[in-house]
């Protein structure tokens, strides 16, 4: 500092915080928002709890600065569950990875869900990722009861298809 000079103190900032000293010796001044192309996945959405084959959707929100081609990629623990791609513009979106479970249904008890961003000209990759977990209970059982043979045998292949354990007895 100089004697003869009007000294003050110059704090560059970026504005983010709304709590600036009031000091008349010191100059705030706003830095602009660097533009930066950046592709974030805020939250992904699992049910608590899924019934063993009972088909189940994932919610992932997701924010970008940019327009483009992205994809998401779920992995179930540890292995590769699927690949969604879409199209989005600049703002926020809830994407649905719908039907998990259709095809091949996950054992009961608890499984670990991570989903995984790729875009086209995303800048920072480190915020491309979320993690989530779903538990499974027990696959449905259902006893079939029959008043005459084979009349519940139409029900009972039904069930079969569906992975549905059952029990076939006579009404007594």
């Amino acid at each position: 500092y100089r004697a003869d000079c009007e000294n003050r103190t110059v704090v560059m900032t970026d504005g983010r915080s709304d709590h600036l000293p009031a000091d008349p010796r010191v100059r705030y001044v706003r830095l602009p928002a660097p533009r930066r192309n950046d592709f974030v996945v805020r939250a992904l959405h699992a049910p608590t709890a899924a019934r063993y084959g009972e088909p189940f959707d994932v919610h992932v929100e997701v924010e970008s600065s940019y327009e483009g081609d992205w994809s998401l990629a779920l992995t179930t623990d540890d292995q590769p569950s699927r690949v969604e791609k879409f199209h989005m513009r600049r703002g926020r979106a809830t994407v649905a990875l719908r039907n998990l479970q259709k095809d091949k249904p996950l054992d009961p008890g608890i499984h670990r869900l991570r989903i995984n961003a790729t875009a086209p000209g995303d800048e920072e990759t480190r915020n491309n990722v979320a993690y989530g977990s779903v538990t499974v209970v027990g696959r449905l059982r259902v006893l079939v009861v029959e008043g005459a043979p084979l009349e519940g045998e139409n029900l009972a292949k039904l069930l079969a298809i569906q992975s549905i354990e059952q029990e076939r007895v006579a009404a007594d």
